[in-house]
């Protein structure tokens, strides 16, 4: 029985979006914290600092990073299983039975 064994260009676009969802990770965590040390400061901006514009700064910054990081992750990563999957799937009854 063969094994389907992934080719090293999918690992390495796999490895590709590994690094953008741990970057995307590290990058929201930093946001958060650098977020909560200047909460004074953008709530003057904003006017007010009542906490339903307060959640919609935060949550505008975490769609720019999703944006950035995961949209890319995503489209790589499926790109790569996508191509692995096309590529180990099992012929179809007709097709074997045109080869015979």
């Amino acid at each position: 029985m063969a094994k389907n064994r992934m080719e090293k260009s999918h690992k390495i676009m796999l490895l590709i979006a590994a690094v953008f969802v741990v970057v995307f990770v590290a990058v929201v965590i930093n946001d958060h914290i650098q977020f909560q040390n200047h909460a004074e400061e953008i709530g003057g901006v904003l006017k007010d600092s009542a906490p339903a514009k307060m959640q919609a700064a935060w949550f505008t910054i975490v769609c720019v990073r999703f944006t950035e990081f995961m949209v890319p992750a995503l489209c790589i990563g499926g790109a790569a299983i996508i191509m692995h999957i096309r590529e180990n799937r099992k012929p179809s009854a007709r097709k074997k039975q045109n080869w015979d």
